[in-house]
């Protein structure tokens, strides 16, 4: 799970955001709030998007001290489809918005603040086969799959890892991020593509399917998808 916060007032705007955010991430847990002129919560976040217009030149300043003082935090700054800041360049950030027009360079910088908190947190499965032990980044893992005696960890890069770990004891190592479908079936949450009754669409377009057992561990997504 990784924290966004925005300080932008109109709340149109900062629904906008929270669903750009939001749809970027997935079906990975994202806690998004709005704070006020103190920035209350954004010293603990990962994602901060600031809101800026010509009225605010001052906050520019208030923005570089920000940016020294939590080098981890990274901020995007949002202005009014109207408003050009031209002094925004002089504070460092991941992004500039103006208005609703470009959602997929928010997207690009949530994608990749995912990818720095994941790294940070340092979760890896360990693994062994063939007598060679291996530690496999946890972001890396889309599904994990029992084919017999065999369990197979597929990753991202299309690469297939193999072992005769029991699938319990898989479990036990994993993140939040991942949820049991079926006996033999583990998920990684951040590449759900769809989620239906019987079976999960993963973004490499496999259908996996869903058993009765395991389908209240998929309620929570579906709440949130309705």
């Amino acid at each position: 799970m990784f924290k966004a916060v925005t300080d932008v007032e109109d709340t149109g705007y900062a629904g906008w955001i929270r669903d750009v955010i939001n749809d970027a991430a997935g079906f990975a847990s994202v806690a998004f709030s709005q704070t006020g002129p103190e920035w209350e919560g954004v010293a603990d976040a990962d994602l901060f998007i600031a809101g800026i217009s010509l009225k605010q030149q001052d906050k520019l300043e208030r923005l570089k001290e920000l940016v020294r003082k939590h080098p981890n935090l990274t901020l995007v700054l949002a202005a009014s489809d109207t408003e050009d800041i031209l002094d925004a360049w002089k504070v460092e950030s991941a992004a500039f918005l103006r208005g609703k027009r470009n959602p997929a360079r928010l997207a690009s910088v949530v994608r990749d603040v995912q990818a720095r908190v994941d790294e940070q947190k340092g979760h890896k499965l360990q693994m062994s086969w063939k007598n060679v032990l291996r530690f496999i980044p946890m972001e890396q893992i889309v599904s994990i799959e029992k084919d017999l005696r065999k369990t197979n960890v597929c990753l991202a890069d299309g690469e297939v890892c193999t072992s005769y770990m029991r699938m319990d004891d898989v479990l036990e190592q994993l993140d939040e991020n991942f949820i049991r479908i079926h006996f033999s079936c583990i998920i990684n949450r951040r590449y759900l593509q769809e989620v239906r009754r019987d079976c999960v669409i993963l973004r490499d377009g496999r259908h996996l399917p869903v058993s009765r057992t395991y389908a209240r561990n998929l309620a929570p997504l579906m709440k949130d998808a309705s």
